[in-house]
């Protein structure tokens, strides 16, 4: 259930269709941008940031090196997912979304590279293991989410609340 959990949700992450997209990123003296917020969402999921591109004028804009974290956050079958793979921190929010997996991006805009398959192979293996996957989010503080051994997936197509079908 894992496996294939993961494989969906990748699937439906590089189809987002968002709704909306709210960025605020101020230029500091140095030229580095700190991107303050970044929220970018539709009815099912919310993506999160904030960070930094460090200014480097030795390199070009586009290689100039990047901290950014992210989070994702879900409803519906994104709440499954999350839930089943251990993020979800059981914290009941406003807008009724799910804590799914956090995400760090680095390298620079031409060499991006972000942690989230490997939080998501983490979360596999630990399922695997018998270990309690609870709240893979190093950075949320103690697990207390269920134990996604007992959650039982629904059987839905997860591109229908995406793609608007």
């Amino acid at each position: 259930v894992a496996i294939s959990t993961v494989g969906k949700l990748q699937k439906s992450l590089s189809q987002f269709n968002y709704n909306t997209a709210e960025i605020q990123i101020q230029r500091l003296s140095n030229g580095t941008l700190e991107i303050k917020k970044s929220l970018i969402k539709n009815d099912v999921l919310s993506f999160s940031a904030a960070g930094k591109i460090s200014a480097d004028r030795t390199t070009s804009f586009m290689d100039w090196p990047l901290n950014i974290n992210a989070n994702l956050r879900g409803a519906g079958e994104y709440k499954d997912y999350f839930t089943i793979l251990g993020f979800a921190d059981n914290q009941p929010a406003p807008d009724g979304l799910t804590q799914g997996p956090g995400v760090e991006f680095t390298g620079s805009i031409n060499n991006l590279k972000n942690d989230l398959e490997q939080r998501l192979q983490a979360a596999i293996k630990n399922i695997q293991a018998g270990i309690n996957s609870n709240n893979q989010n190093p950075s949320q503080g103690t697990p207390t989410g269920p134990n996604p051994t007992n959650a039982v997936p629904k059987k839905i197509n997860p591109f229908e609340s995406i793609l608007g079908r």
